[in-house]
């Protein structure tokens, strides 16, 4: 079981620099997240109270909005 546990750490790793952030790269202070799904697509907005940092980003698609469209779809 400890391969598993790395080999799931690495992926972790691999792809936390693209959408997950928890200390700030500026100051190193810990971030707040902000997450906005009002236009159907999923976007989160990182921000340090300490420095002032801040990086919206663009994860993908909601979730409500995905399954809406499924079910609009399974209707048709």
């Amino acid at each position: 079981m400890k391969w598993f546990r790395g080999w799931f750490a690495g992926l972790l790793a691999k792809t936390s620099d693209e959408w997950y952030y928890d200390i700030c790269p500026k100051c190193g202070g810990t971030l707040e997240v902000e997450k906005d799904t009002m236009t159907g697509t999923e976007w989160r907005t990182y921000l340090c109270s300490a420095c002032g940092w801040e990086k919206d980003v663009k994860v993908g698609k909601a979730l409500w909005k995905a399954l809406s469209d499924a079910r609009k779809e399974e209707k048709a």
